[in-house]
């Protein structure tokens, strides 16, 4: 394909071209999250209020999620692009704890304590970013693919049956939870080994109980003796708290990503840990107007 002259590209290609890809961190003074609240238009009028905004703060970012193939489309097309703010944590444990398995945070980059947060999302006009110079994605490849599959599982996630989160999935990850709480060192040899965490689930005719195996996924390259018995402490303290009338635990294993295949992704169902309750330093619901 014959590349075409700058004076001919589209703002789409400008973009491209000058390094915005799906990962890209950057910061602008003039983009805010903006919020609208329908309550507010019955206790102020059918007017309401003008929309609550949330600034950027000086030590977060914005990451931007829109595909790459988005991005690079004509504004014709695609006119807009879509990010999320990354607040900053300091807390160790809090970033092992949301690097497990959180379906409304992602560690972006665990060395710099930056999280996206799914509830802050904002739409900006491919314009906007004409003048706003990207950072590259800051961690490795592994990990951006992991983004990419955290935000598409953002709306993709199945809704569990409700005896089998009762049985399963909240003593499940409750159990975890109180053990690397008491065990902080667990949490975290656990952390680096463990990305993700499915479930076979099943129930054959004419049987009263649930039949589950756990699979374990793993990005590591081999794991060390210490890493195996905190998965080990961890898998064990989990299924112990499980349901036993209703729920029969076939197993569990480790998996890594080329052992792992995107028909075995597809049969199984994640696991999330509700229990995560994000906070650090993030106001929790919005933030009073400015004016008051």
């Amino acid at each position: 394909m014959t590349e075409q002259p700058p004076s001919q590209l589209h703002l789409g290609q400008i973009l491209y071209n000058a390094g915005w890809r799906q990962g890209s961190l950057f910061t602008s003074p003039d983009i805010c999250f903006y919020h609208n609240d329908l309550a507010d238009s019955v206790h102020y009028g059918t007017e309401g209020r003008p929309p609550k905004v949330r600034e950027l703060r000086s030590n977060e970012k914005f990451v931007l999620i829109t595909q790459d193939c988005d991005i690079v489309r004509s504004p014709d097309v695609e006119p807009y692009v879509e990010a999320l703010i990354c607040t900053l944590e300091k807390k160790r444990e809090r970033i092992d704890s949301i690097d497990r398995n959180s379906p409304r945070w992602f560690v972006i980059s665990r060395s710099r304590g930056l999280i996206a947060n799914a509830r802050y999302r904002v739409v900006i006009s491919k314009q906007s970013l004409a003048g706003v110079y990207p950072e590259p994605w800051p961690e490795s490849e592994t990990r951006l693919q992991r983004f990419a599959r955290w935000l598409a599982r953002r709306y993709a996630r199945p809704a569990v049956p409700d005896d089998i989160t009762e049985a399963l999935i909240e003593p499940f990850s409750m159990a975890i939870s109180d053990l690397h709480t008491d065990n902080p060192g667990i949490a975290a040899l656990f952390s680096e080994v463990v990305y993700d965490i499915r479930l076979w689930i099943r129930k054959s005719p004419g049987l009263p109980h649930w039949q589950i195996r756990v699979a374990l996924l793993s990005d590591a390259i081999g794991i060390s003796e210490a890493q195996h018995e905190a998965v080990e402490q961890t898998v064990l303290a989990a299924l112990g708290a499980v349901k036993g009338d209703l729920v029969s635990i076939e197993g569990w294993y480790l998996a890594t990503n080329e052992v792992f295949s995107l028909a075995d992704y597809f049969a199984t169902t994640p696991v999330f840990f509700e229990y995560l309750t994000y906070q650090g330093d993030e106001i929790v619901g919005l933030e009073p107007p400015n004016e008051l």
